[in-house]
């Protein structure tokens, strides 16, 4: 719901009487309930942590670096005439950044 633009969910509980939700025909239990809520939060939770978000911006860091080392490698390899060293270090990058591209999606739900 974050990565549509969700920034808040309002409750809207009648009764937390399972009685009265049971005779106002909900189709819930109260426990059914406390779940949903108990499951948002935790979400939010791990959507919010700082130490979470800590280690994605780490990820990312570390693979944008290693893609970096990658790309002059393959340069290099490259400028000597070695295509197969320039080829497989070609293939780490697109590897390398497959990776990245998951870390920072990871990343960008924190920011949401």
């Amino acid at each position: 719901m974050a990565r549509a633009g969700c920034w808040m969910i309002s409750w809207g509980i009648e009764s937390g009487d399972p009685d009265m939700l049971r005779r106002m025909r909900k189709g819930t239990t109260l426990n059914a309930i406390e779940q949903a809520v108990r499951k948002a939060e935790e979400d939010e939770w791990k959507r919010t942590d700082p130490e979470a978000r800590q280690r994605a911006e780490e990820t990312v860091a570390m693979l944008s670096a290693e893609i970096d080392k990658l790309a002059a490698k393959a340069e290099k390899a490259e400028a000597r005439g070695d295509q197969q060293a320039a080829n497989k270090a070609q293939d780490s990058i697109a590897t390398y950044q497959t990776w990245l591209d998951q870390a920072k999606a990871t990343l960008a739900d924190f920011t949401r």
